[in-house]
């Protein structure tokens, strides 16, 4: 599993992943609302935790929709969402 800490000035998820793989991406919004742009990835499980209570975690993908939604936002410290591709949109498979 790869693990990734992302921030609003550290944001990006392209090129971090292979198929087959799962990444843990642990969501700092402390200084501002954290935008994430889900690449185009199949067979790939991201999986988004924020980490304080600060601001909001904007996930988003660039073509598709997330569970038929323009974004999904995690709002509360320590809520999850793990989401996966499947060659045209984006589904929500876990969220607490």
């Amino acid at each position: 599993m790869k693990t990734l800490n992302l921030t609003p000035s550290s944001n990006s998820l392209e090129g971090i992943y292979t198929k087959d793989s799962t990444v843990l991406c642990f969501c700092d919004a402390t200084d501002s609302d954290l935008t994430v742009y889900l690449p185009d990835a199949e067979d790939v499980v991201f999986k988004f935790k924020k980490i304080n209570d600060a601001n909001k975690i904007y996930l988003r993908s660039r073509f598709n929709k997330i569970d038929n939604s323009e974004f999904v936002t995690l709002e509360n410290e320590n809520e999850c969402k793990t989401l996966e591709y499947d060659g045209n949109n984006w589904w929500i498979t876990s969220s607490h």
